[in-house]
């Protein structure tokens, strides 16, 4: 489980994971290994499971090992000054572990700790976990598309090929791959139509990843979502939401506010759900308080 964590092939290693809780339901390291590996295929209800193997049976951990099991449980609930916590008070016991610098820049990059500029840290934790251990390509993931928002295509292609090499799971190389593409080819140049209706769930994947840190590649953000809202024929509603929620999120960043209320009227998604982006655009700082006066009427 360990080796195929090692190279991102996550789905091969909760496999094992789950085999070893299987064989001995007291094996707290398996299961906080399981929680990580879960989490990675986006199993979060399994992850927690596992979280709750691992905090029964923690009396057999040393203390840095309770700190990553307390701050995992806290990443999974969404605390994240409270992951941050644990996570750095394990680095603190033993600044050598590389799985407590790669859990900060996990909290970094997918929480909002009470810490700023949160991808400097983020790509500091991350290189401190490299620096620690450069066999796992886990961490390669990270490093890549933090070089790709920043632009910095030599050195994405660089780790880009290292990760590869591993022959990671499909599900972390495709995304990159979409990412570095359009980064170094420039957004027009991509074929987003074709990837929409071949992989539109890496497509969203690769947009969320390309907004983070500051938004600094907005034209491959905007073409990866409007692809799949325009192309994705797949019938998958997480994707459809995941590709219009991220759009709209854009569009309230850049102040345009009429093609905001064009593309959400016009997305056909679940009438439940369209208000709701009503409401998010008018307190993150639009000017829809009428529409979103008009949505949660709809709600109630």
């Amino acid at each position: 489980g360990e080796q195929a964590f090692q190279r991102a092939r996550f789905r091969e290693a909760l496999a094992y994971f789950r085999d070893a809780v299987a064989t001995d339901s007291g094996f707290a390291l398996a299961a906080l290994r399981g929680a990580w590996a879960a989490s990675w295929n986006h199993r979060l209800s399994e992850a927690a499971a596992f979280i709750r193997v691992a905090l029964a049976n923690q009396a057999e951990f040393a203390t840095r090992d309770r700190d990553l099991t307390r701050g995992f449980d806290a990443y999974l609930r969404g605390r994240a000054d409270s992951a941050r916590h644990d996570f750095e008070r394990a680095a603190g016991i033993d600044e050598q572990r590389p799985e407590a610098w790669m859990m900060l820049g996990e909290v970094y990059t997918h929480l909002l700790p009470d810490t700023v500029p949160l991808d400097s840290l983020a790509a500091a934790a991350f290189g401190e976990t490299w620096r620690l251990d450069s066999t796992s390509m886990t961490v390669l993931y990270h490093l890549t598309e933090i070089a790709l928002r920043a632009g910095d295509v030599p050195r994405a292609t660089r780790l880009f090929r290292q990760f590869v090499a591993a022959s990671p799971d499909s599900a972390e190389r495709y995304p990159l791959e979409i990412m570095l593409r359009c980064v170094r080819d420039a957004p027009q140049h991509v074929d987003w139509r074709d990837l929409a209706r071949r992989m539109p769930g890496w497509v969203v994947d690769a947009g969320r990843a390309l907004a983070g840190g500051g938004l600094r590649q907005p034209g491959c953000v905007e073409q990866a979502w409007r692809a799949v809202l325009a192309y994705d024929t797949s019938a998958t509603p997480a994707w459809r939401w995941g590709a219009l929620s991220g759009l709209q999120a854009l569009l309230v960043a850049e102040g345009k506010t009429a093609e905001l209320e064009r593309v959400i009227d016009s997305a056909g998604i679940d009438p439940r759900l369209q208000p709701r982006l009503y409401i998010l655009s008018a307190v993150s700082g639009t000017h829809l308080d009428a529409r979103a006066d008009q949505a949660a009427a709809a709600l109630a």
